[in-house]
């Protein structure tokens, strides 16, 4: 079956939807960790602001840190993909095309060094996992002992880390002279901007006081929260893509119709009009991720470290069995009382609205990619609140239980 080029995009099915705008503009994102999520989240929104205004696009460049998995999914489609968007009773599919290309970070450093560096490049995203930030949520500082984080102490020539990446750009950025940028931080990590910020910080006052001082008064670090379940594709959904298409699509991304992206209002140089594609612009976005960590996410965690023991593969699975069916009900009943009060925010409303997202058969969500580094998830998730819950004496067995099932 042929491959998903720019040459195939005008054969697709009518049912797929089509944008044009100008995919040879300069680029102005740079996106760290190319994965199904960003694909699915702030790719498709920046495709969504692109088809507004068509022609003046927010083009990405993406970076493929640790494999060079995304390239190839990628860069043999001009960065074309499919972006298919399921409910419970149906499906619609679009043709992304905000990505522009895919660097191999490990291969060619010095082209993401420099794309980082260059003054049209006014973001740079990041989706890499808690892990990535190298972050020592007991400490509160920089993992300084991790064999990578030592490596990009000692040296940026040849970066390890997400973090040793971005400053080095960053470097660059300055010796060149070019103005500051926004660093938005797009993982499940409370406070991502503070984090991101005071990592990068700590990294870059090992190798130049004055590079620091020009980072923080130069680059801003907006908090920000992402909403919206991307499992990784499975050889399965790639072949019902292939169905839909007419053709093999390797970087094509099942997600739900559900979409959310709330982001503090602090960017530095230009700032694209994602209002006027659904996001939402806030002084604080405190609130917001934390009903998320704690309500989506902290169920999401429970389902898996438990589900995966009784044998069930499948978030849909998992809250419907009669063994895990109350689960999410009882660990809300403990993280409620936990939350910011909030008096615009209906927690009964939030709560079944997830349970409705939960049961959607088509997501296929595993649970064992869920539970996948639970040691840097279920702090913020779970244990947050837990410690909160012990300091009133409140009821404490469900989040316990979800605990003993990560143990």
């Amino acid at each position: 079956m042929p491959r998903l080029t720019e040459h195939h995009c005008s054969q697709l099915p009518a049912s797929v939807l089509r944008s044009d705008y100008r995919r040879d503009a300069t680029p102005k994102v740079v996106h760290l960790g190319v994965g199904a999520f960003h694909r699915a989240h702030q790719a498709w929104y920046f495709h969504q602001l692109n088809t507004l205004q068509p022609g003046q696009p927010w083009m990405i460049v993406g970076a493929s840190l640790r494999t060079p998995t995304a390239c190839n999914q990628l860069n043999p489609q001009q960065g074309w993909y499919s972006h298919h968007a399921q409910s419970v009773s149906d499906t619609s599919h679009e043709l992304i095309g905000s990505i522009q290309s895919v660097i191999d970070a490990r291969a060619e450093p010095l082209r993401l060094r420099a794309v980082l560096a260059a003054p049209s490049t006014q973001l740079v995203t990041l989706t890499i996992t808690e892990k990535g930030y190298c972050y020592d949520p007991a400490k509160g500082e920089l993992a300084i002992d991790d064999p990578d984080v030592q490596s990009d102490l000692s040296s940026l020539e040849r970066p390890v880390t997400a973090l040793g990446y971005l400053l080095a750009g960053l470097q660059q950025r300055f010796i060149d002279g070019h103005g500051g940028l926004t660093v938005l931080s797009c993982d499940n990590l409370s406070h991502n901007g503070n984090i991101t910020r005071r990592m990068l910080l700590t990294l870059a006052r090992h190798h130049d006081a004055a590079l620091a001082q020009w980072i923080d008064t130069h680059v801003s670090f907006p908090n920000a929260m992402v909403d919206r379940i991307a499992p990784a594709m499975s050889p399965a959904k790639l072949a019902e893509v292939s169905t839909i298409l007419g053709l093999q699509d390797d970087a094509a991304v099942m997600t739900e119709k559900f979409s959310q992206w709330v982001i503090e209002d602090k960017f530095v140089g230009n700032r694209p009009a994602l209002e006027k594609v659904g996001v939402t612009w806030v002084s604080d976005v405190a609130a917001w991720e934390q009903r998320k960590l704690r309500l989506l996410n902290a169920a999401h965690s429970g389902l898996a470290c438990l589900g995966s023991w009784y044998g069930l593969s499948h978030v849909h699975e998992a809250v419907t069995s009669k063994l895990l069916g109350n689960l999410c009900q009882a660990l809300w009943g403990e993280i409620l009382p936990t939350l910011t009060v909030d008096d615009d925010f209906d927690a009964d409303a939030y709560c079944k609205a997830l349970e409705e997202r939960f049961s959607n058969p088509h997501l296929q969500h595993a649970l064992l990619q869920i539970a996948t580094d639970s040691s840097q998830k279920l702090p913020q998730r779970i244990l947050a609140p837990l410690a909160q819950r012990l300091e009133v004496g409140g009821q404490v067995s469900t989040l316990t239980y979800v605990v003993a099932g990560w143990m």
